[in-house]
């Protein structure tokens, strides 16, 4: 099989040549890897760097090359204790190679990943899958150890983020529509899903890190037992009413026709965890720099561009925009979910004032 080498962090890696698009790669791929995830495991080397535990029983699901696994046995000081699985069997050829060259040692299988955690417990669980992680989920709500990690992805963000509702709400349970912040409903519904799937089991799966980037969202969640943990998380599901006609916004606890949810609308993280981690690469900064800022802000964001007219049709310097709005008295941030987009605690209109007055946009 035609192979590259390749370099992610400190981490060499053997894999099939990449796809030529810059999307989430292709399910007819021989074994899936895909270049343009790599600030994925970027995150996750800094996130568990950032955790400081000293051991880990880990699996990688859905390991194809390895690349996740072989990157946090190399990159994250930790006594590990790693299963690298994917029922491809081509597969563990190229996972066999990537451990070798970094000289490494990890457990490689190749099976269903159902089996591959049956009657199993591990303090990390990680789930990337091409496509949907909804079928792996559940596998994982008795599987995870008490403070264990599980972290998840999707790339079905089209599903999630509105452009395919009636997808949305079969898999996850969340009815979605196309709105500005689309990108953000998606982040929080998957989180919701997964908070929901194992509360079903009286297990908390806190946030500690969600993010949407490139054609895929990711989210790790720390897994705890008992049921006044897991109501205070499912109190923070709850549903988003949006106006197009005027732009407004607001969380509502109870459904209500045309209202978006139920999403998790509480913090998209830990802002002292955030705080700590290290990024790894440029992209790991500039995700890490914003989510420090926005990580317990409102579960929602604005768009400069829904402001026209009281912007006089320009986009400002989003430092300057943002200086109006906090000079107003109104919490506000910049959002990594859009590069025009920003977070406040003010309402449309307080908004729209605000950048009406302000002489300095």
């Amino acid at each position: 099989m035609e192979e590259v080498e390749v370099r992610e962090g400190a981490t060499r890696l053997v894999v099939p040549p990449p796809p030529t698009d810059s999307g989430p790669g292709n399910s007819s791929m021989p074994v899936f890897f895909n270049p343009v995830m790599s600030v994925n495991r970027d995150m996750s080397v800094s996130f568990f760097r950032a955790l400081k535990r000293d051991s880990y029983d880990a699996i990688d699901l859905l390991a194809g090359t390895g690349a996740g696994g072989v990157r946090l046995l190399n990159e994250v000081k930790a006594d590990w204790d790693m299963v690298l699985n994917d029922v491809n069997p081509l597969a563990s050829g190229f996972i066999r190679r990537n451990l070798e060259i970094n000289g490494l040692e990890a457990t490689v299988t190749e099976l269903p990943a159902h089996k591959a955690i049956a009657d199993k417990r591990f303090d990390v669980i990680d789930i990337d899958p091409f496509g949907t992680p909804v079928p792996y989920v559940p596998f994982a709500v008795n599987a995870t150890r008490h403070r264990g990690i599980i972290s998840v992805s999707a790339t079905d963000t089209a599903v999630l983020c509105g452009t395919y509702p009636e997808a949305s709400w079969r898999r996850y349970g969340v009815r979605t529509e196309k709105t500005p912040f689309k990108h953000e409903i998606g982040v929080r519904g998957l989180i919701a899903y997964v908070v929901r799937r194992f509360a079903e089991r009286d297990r908390a799966a806190e946030p500690c890190l969600a993010f949407a980037d490139e054609h895929f969202y990711r989210a790790f969640f720390q897994v705890e037992s008992g049921s006044k943990r897991t109501d205070a998380l499912l109190a923070k599901i709850n549903f988003i009413g949006y106006v197009p006609e005027t732009g407004e916004r607001w969380v509502q606890e109870q459904p209500a026709t045309e209202m978006i949810g139920p999403i998790w609308t509480g913090p998209l993280g830990r802002k002292s965890l955030i705080a700590n981690m290290r990024p790894v690469s440029e992209n790991a900064e500039r995700l890490l720099d914003v989510l420090a800022e926005e990580a317990d802000m409102s579960p929602f964001h604005y768009n400069a561009d829904e402001f026209g007219k009281a912007l006089h049709g320009r986009i400002p310097k989003m430092s300057d925009l943002l200086r109006a709005l906090r000079l107003a008295g109104y919490r506000s941030s910049p959002t990594h979910f859009s590069p025009t987009g920003f977070k406040t605690d003010a309402t449309v209109p307080e908004i729209e004032e605000t950048l009406t007055k302000s002489k300095n946009i």
